[in-house]
């Protein structure tokens, strides 16, 4: 189900044209924020809250800057996922008590389903029934020839791309989440693995959609499908 969270992130991106190496750092990366609070004696809910608006920030900024100067997202990310794996030790690893006396209970992961579930629907509705959605399939139809043209037709590329990777983050904060369910701890490596798995599956799900024009159901397949073959 975590992994989920991170396919909708990623293929959000991925509709702009985008291949993101960065967002497992970025995710990363907050987890240690969230801890640092949390150790400090700010109560979980209010860490969760600045933990997400972390990543909604650093995605904003992200996709803004690629966007204003023209820098490819793969090399800006990789860059960027550098450094902020670099910004707190790798081996130092910070507990968080997330669940306290509430038991671990199948409930939980069945609701977060459902949320799941909502969230790709929301993304499907996204990208088929507002202009904003359309506007992103626009760009990252066009990248695949001219950026530029796109912005000939009024649309405006530097603010579409932020709002874009601003509603991706909201996935990998949620996703974030998940894995804070699953084990309560923040890392500057927590969880790196599911990078490269979150850009197979997006790009599966984008060579689903040049097919059959499936859209977010297609990133629940490409989840499923990663998830079986793991």
């Amino acid at each position: 189900m975590t992994f989920g969270f991170f396919v909708l992130g990623a293929g959000l991106e991925y509709s702009l044209g985008d291949i993101d190496l960065c967002f497992m750092a970025q995710a990363s990366l907050s987890t240690v924020w969230l801890g640092l609070l949390y150790q400090r004696g700010m109560p979980l809910p209010w860490a969760l809250l600045y933990m997400a608006l972390s990543q909604i920030v650093m995605g904003v900024l992200r996709g803004a800057l690629a966007a204003a100067m023209h820098i490819p997202m793969t090399v800006l990310s990789f860059i960027l996922a550098a450094i902020l794996s670099n910004l707190y030790p790798e081996n130092d690893v910070i507990l968080m008590d997330v669940w306290g006396n509430r038991p671990h209970t199948t409930a939980v992961w069945v609701v977060m389903a459902g949320v799941f579930l909502l969230c790709a629907v929301g993304l499907q509705c996204f990208w088929k029934h507002t202009y904003w959605g359309k506007y992103c399939l626009a760009i990252g139809e066009d990248r695949g020839y001219n950026r530029n043209d796109v912005e000939k037709t009024g649309i405006n590329v530097v603010l579409v791309t932020a709002v874009t990777y601003g509603l991706a983050a909201v996935f990998f904060a949620v996703g974030t989440y998940t894995l804070l369910l699953s084990a309560g701890y923040g890392s500057s490596s927590r969880n790196a693995e599911y990078l490269y798995q979150g850009i197979a599956a997006a790009g599966l799900a984008g060579s689903m959609y040049r097919q059959h024009k499936n859209g977010a159901s297609g990133l629940v397949i490409a989840t499923a499908t990663m998830v079986a073959e793991n």
